[in-house]
């Protein structure tokens, strides 16, 4: 338990450091999830920045402006319930499996939200996807911001369990 904490502990301190200068919130969120399966096939599911829709549950649509890979693209995230969501891509590269985005506009309680999510190899077939993000509060107490923005992220994983049986 005591080595579990301390390795938590140590990779929320290296997500922290590892995001880049324009990421300015003060709280920060980091989820990691192991799936059965190989580190290409999760990132060829997820890393498709305009195509979320096609395995997070609750996204209805996706309008993508640009591509899934060029910096500046926007994805506009229609919900079930009709919200909407405006997600800008900041950086996106499939050596690494990874890619980041800004929230522009979001009915979340929420502002300078900056994220990241990544797929890493873990051998045997399998591998750990990883979100992360920094924002600030808005409207809400930090603690029910980190808490919607953790059920976002469980969520997701939820849907990728389900698919990666």
């Amino acid at each position: 338990m005591i080595i579990k904490t301390i390795s938590t502990a140590f990779l929320c301190f290296l997500a922290l450091f590892s995001l880049p200068a324009s990421a300015t919130g003060k709280i920060v969120v980091y989820e990691e999830t192991t799936l059965n399966a190989g580190a290409d096939s999760v990132w060829n599911a997820i890393g498709g920045f305009g195509e979320i829709n096609t395995w997070y549950p609750i996204i209805k649509s996706v309008d993508l402006t640009g591509s899934n890979v060029d910096a500046g693209s926007t994805r506009v995230l229609t919900l079930e319930n009709g919200a909407q969501i405006t997600e800008v891509l900041v950086d996106h590269d499939d050596a690494n499996r990874s890619y980041s985005y800004v929230i522009q506009k979001a009915p979340l309680p929420t502002k300078n939200y900056y994220s990241k999510i990544r797929v890493i190899p873990a051998g045997n077939n399998r591998c750990k996807v990883v979100w992360s993000s920094t924002f600030d509060a808005n409207g809400v107490d930090d603690a029910a911001a980190y808490e919607a923005v953790r059920g976002i992220y469980t969520g997701g994983f939820a849907a990728l369990h389900d698919r990666f049986k």
